[in-house]
């Protein structure tokens, strides 16, 4: 008995603990340290720093290339992006999110210009990271001023995205495939094929479609192929609004419109969801060129 009971006020004072530690974690006030009073660099203040802390950078312009390695930490400057600006000097991403960064990973305040890769000379965000940008200017950087990849997305918040430059994509953004964007695969793969017109994209945009919407020649031999090969497809829509019965009263015809019926009789949407993988994309594309080779 004496046992239980000493068993028991031991279980009880720990939960008591944890019990007053819960309720004071709010009130616990977040570390902070300040770059260069207490680092010379900003990434020697990341790789010390614990998560939950935050790091004031002063006004100047850092040459730096920096990582946040995972760390669940603020990054703010002490006055804003005018005065405090990182310069990647072209070499690498400005700031690369990475290594599952989420939404307690916070950039904000800061300049993010001169950086260089084909990953997002800006900032560079892959490997599932969720990160916080807020209020930041990303300039003059090559090879988009924002990447995406692999599943990542970030939360922008009150930023100016300017004067950003990119051979291939966005510019000022660009998400690649596993972030629910796979526009630029299938156009990619798709520009040789002659059969076929894919949609327009206009030079320094970027669309975030919700359907992929083709214009194919022999259009229901493509979707009954695809179909036969286990590849579902659409149609959006079939029937021209002027042949639709809702707008019977306003006495259109066939014909009166032959540019929008002769669309609707060639377009054909291609599988488009988030869960998309490259390599069903390819397999996609793939059948489409066998069904225009000729193939069985």
């Amino acid at each position: 008995m004496k046992k239980f009971l000493s068993t028991c006020l031991k279980f009880g004072a720990i939960l008591a603990v944890l019990v007053i530690l819960w309720i004071i974690a709010p009130c616990i006030k977040a570390a902070e340290f300040s770059v260069p009073d207490d680092f010379i660099s900003i990434q020697a203040a990341i790789d010390a720093v614990d998560d939950g802390d935050v790091i004031i950078v002063s006004p100047g312009i850092y040459y730096e290339n920096i990582i946040f390695k995972g760390k669940e930490i603020t990054l703010r400057s002490k006055n804003g992006p005018d005065t405090t600006i990182i310069d990647g000097e072209a070499k690498v991403s400005v700031v690369a999110f990475d290594h599952l960064e989420g939404p307690d990973s916070v950039l904000e305040g800061v300049t993010i210009q001169n950086g260089a890769s084909i990953t997002g000379g800006g900032i560079h965000c892959s490997n599932f990271s969720i990160p916080i940008i807020r209020n930041c200017l990303i300039r003059k950087n090559s090879e988009s001023g924002i990447y995406c990849s692999d599943n990542s997305s970030l939360t922008i918040i009150g930023c100016w995205i300017s004067e950003n430059i990119s051979n291939a994509g966005g510019g000022g953004t660009h998400r690649k495939l596993g972030t629910g964007t796979h526009f630029y695969s299938y156009s990619e793969l798709l520009e040789d094929v002659a059969e076929m017109i894919t949609p327009l994209i206009k030079k320094g945009r970027t669309h975030s479609f919700h359907l992929y919407v083709i214009r194919a020649k022999n259009r229901c031999g493509l979707m009954k192929y695809l179909v036969d090969h286990g590849i579902a497809t659409g149609l959006h829509y079939p029937i021209p609004l002027h042949l639709q019965k809702a707008y019977a009263h306003l006495g259109y015809q066939g014909g009166d419109f032959p540019v929008a019926e002769r669309t609707a009789e060639e377009i054909l949407s291609l599988p488009m969801y988030p869960e998309l993988t490259e390599q069903q994309i390819h397999f996609v594309v793939s059948q489409i060129k066998n069904f225009y080779a000729g193939g069985e």
